[in-house]
C-alpha cells in the first residue's frame, strides 16, 4: 500500500485536535497581562478559567462559585473521586494573588453571606495593562521584629572601643593613670575612638521605628470609625457597605458603637484573617448572644428573688390606723377617722329622724348604698 496523501493525515489530525479537552482563554491575559503577573497569579487566573469558562455549566454564565480550599488543594467528589489537584498554592499566596487580580479588573467576586462561597468570573472587559495594587496597610509588628541599634556604638567603631583587654577589667583608677602616664600613645588612641563613637552613635530619636505611624483620631460616628477601621486594616478586599449591612443584622438591637468597642479587644491581628467578612459577622452574633444571655439572666434573678421572697414563713401583720373602737373613742367622742366620721353621721341622722326632721343624711348618700349593696351580697 502507498502512502496517505498529506490533505488525509492534516484532516484526520485535525479531527483528533478536536475531540482533546480544552479550556478558552483569554488573548488578553495572555498577549498583555502575563506578563505583568506572578506565578501565583497566573495559576489563579488558569485556576477559574478552567472552573468557567472551562465546563458547561461555567460557560452558561461565565461564572462559579469556587471556595479558597478548592484554588488550593482541588474538588473531590463525594465518592472520593477527584476531580482537580487545585493550584498547589498556599492559602495565603490565593488570598494575595486572588485582591491582586481583583484590584487589577481582570477577575471579579459577588461576594456572599459567608457561609457559601464567592461567585468568580473573568473580567468581560480586560484592561490593557496590569494595575499594581496597594500593599497592605496592616503589618503585623513583634518584639523581635522591632529592633533597635546598640546605645553604645555602632558597627563601624574601631577595634579598641569594640574590644576589651580581659586582663585590664579589675584595674582601679590609679593604675589607669599610671598606665597613661606610662603610654602616652593609648590616650590618643583611646580619645580618637570616643571622637569616632559619638560621631557614629545616633541620637536617640532615630532609634524609633520609621514605620510606626501616630495612632489616628477615632471617629464620633461609628458608622465613619467602622468604615475607617476597615479601609485600615483591609483595604478594598472587604465591601464595607455590604459587611456594615450584615453586621448590624446580627446585632439586632445592641448599638454598632459597643461592637465597635468589641471588636478593638477581639481582632489582634486583623492582617492574618482569611474570610475578614465572616469574622465580623461572627463576632456580631457572638456579642448580641451575650446580650440576649444577660437580659435571661436578670429575668432569672428576679424571678428567684420573687420566689424567695413570697416562700418568706413570716405573715404579713396589718397595722390598724387608729385605735378607735369601731369609730367610738373610750371617752365617748367619736374618732376623727372614716369609721368614726360615718359612725357621727348616723347617730345625727337618728336623733334627727327622732325629733321629726327631714329624712336626709348619710342613709340617702350614695356611700351608704353602696355599704348596702355590699352587705347584701
Amino acid at each position: 500500500m502507498g502512502e496517505m496523501p498529506a490533505e488525509i493525515e492534516a484532516v484526520s489530525d485535525a479531527k483528533e485536535y478536536r475531540v482533546i479537552p480544552y479550556t478558552a482563554v483569554p488573548n488578553g491575559f495572555l498577549d498583555n497581562l502575563m506578563a505583568d503577573c506572578t506565578g501565583a497569579e497566573v495559576k489563579v487566573v488558569l485556576y477559574i478559567a478552567r472552573r468557567t469558562l472551562g465546563t458547561k455549566k461555567g460557560r452558561a454564565n461565565g461564572s462559579d462559585a469556587i471556595a479558597l480550599s478548592q484554588i488550593c488543594d482541588g474538588i473531590v467528589k463525594g465518592d472520593g473521586t477527584r476531580l482537580d489537584r487545585g493550584t498547589g498554592l498556599a492559602r495565603a499566596a490565593v488570598v494575595e494573588a486572588l485582591r491582586r487580580l481583583e484590584f487589577a479588573r481582570i477577575i471579579e467576586r459577588d461576594r456572599e453571606n459567608g457561609r457559601t462561597p464567592d461567585t468568580w468570573r473573568l473580567a468581560a472587559e480586560l484592561p490593557a495593562t496590569k494595575i499594581k495594587a496597594p500593599e497592605k496597610r496592616f503589618r503585623n509588628r513583634t518584639a523581635s521584629s522591632s529592633k533597635s541599634e546598640p546605645l553604645t556604638g555602632s558597627e563601624n567603631e574601631p577595634v579598641a572601643v569594640q574590644k576589651s583587654n580581659p586582663q585590664k577589667k579589675g584595674l582601679n583608677h590609679h593604675q589607669k593613670e599610671r598606665g597613661e602616664k606610662g603610654n602616652p600613645g593609648a590616650v590618643a588612641e583611646r580619645s580618637t575612638a570616643v571622637e569616632l563613637q559619638t560621631k557614629n552613635q545616633k541620637p536617640l530619636s532615630s532609634k524609633v521605628d520609621d514605620e510606626t505611624s501616630n495612632p489616628r483620631t477615632p471617629f464620633e460616628n461609628a458608622v465613619e470609625e467602622f468604615r475607617a477601621r476597615l479601609m485600615e486594616r483591609h483595604g478594598d478586599a472587604v465591601d464595607a457597605d455590604q459587611l456594615l449591612a450584615d453586621v448590624r443584622a446580627d446585632l439586632g438591637d445592641i448599638p454598632l458603637s459597643e461592637f465597635l468597642e468589641v471588636d478593638l479587644k477581639a481582632t489582634t491581628a486583623p492582617g492574618k484573617l482569611m474570610n475578614p467578612h465572616g469574622h465580623y459577622r461572627g463576632l456580631a452574633r457572638k456579642l448580641k448572644r451575650r446580650g440576649q444571655v444577660a437580659e435571661l439572666e436578670s429575668i432569672l434573678e428576679t424571678r428567684r428573688r420573687v420566689q424567695e421572697f413570697m416562700s418568706q414563713s413570716a405573715p404579713m401583720t396589718f397595722v390598724r390606723s387608729c385605735s378607735c373602737n369601731d369609730g367610738s373613742m373610750p371617752d365617748g367622742s367619736y374618732c376623727p377617722c372614716k369609721i368614726g366620721t360615718f359612725r357621727k353621721q348616723c347617730d345625727d341622722y337618728r336623733r334627727a329622724k327622732a325629733a321629726g326632721g327631714q329624712q336626709t343624711g348619710p342613709l340617702h348618700s350614695p356611700a351608704f348604698h353602696h355599704l348596702g349593696r355590699r352587705m347584701k351580697a
